[in-house]
């Protein structure tokens, strides 16, 4: 998904990775997973309310998401002696049936 900042950092558009940029503003694609609304307290108001997230913020939850996949995939590898070991034993397809069923579980996300 795309999202688009104005020049104040504030969400102008969201949708698919195909819109258009506009000039002067910023665009991110990221992951179809990230949360875009912040439950927060209208200044205004003072009662509870939804509000889109800030650019920073944004910037904040896909780092806070890649690193989440990438600690995920390095826990689930087994060592290297295991991935070896596997490697005499099964042979290659054993080994690669190893590691795809591991990438299929924890997927990169789509940039």
């Amino acid at each position: 998904m795309k999202c688009i900042f104005d020049k104040n950092g504030k969400l102008f558009l969201r949708g698919p990775d195909n819109h258009r940029d506009y000039d002067g503003h910023t665009s991110y694609v990221v992951p179809d997973e990230i949360n875009f609304h912040v439950n927060d307290i209208d200044p205004l108001t003072k009662q509870p309310g939804v509000r889109d997230v800030t650019e920073q913020e944004l910037k904040d939850r896909v780092d806070a998401y890649m690193a989440v996949y990438s600690n995920a995939r390095k826990v689930s590898y087994p060592s290297i002696q295991d991935q070896l070991d596997t490697l005499y034993h099964q042979g290659y397809d054993g080994w690669k049936a190893q590691i795809d069923a591991i990438k299929a579980k924890y997927p990169k996300a789509s940039s």
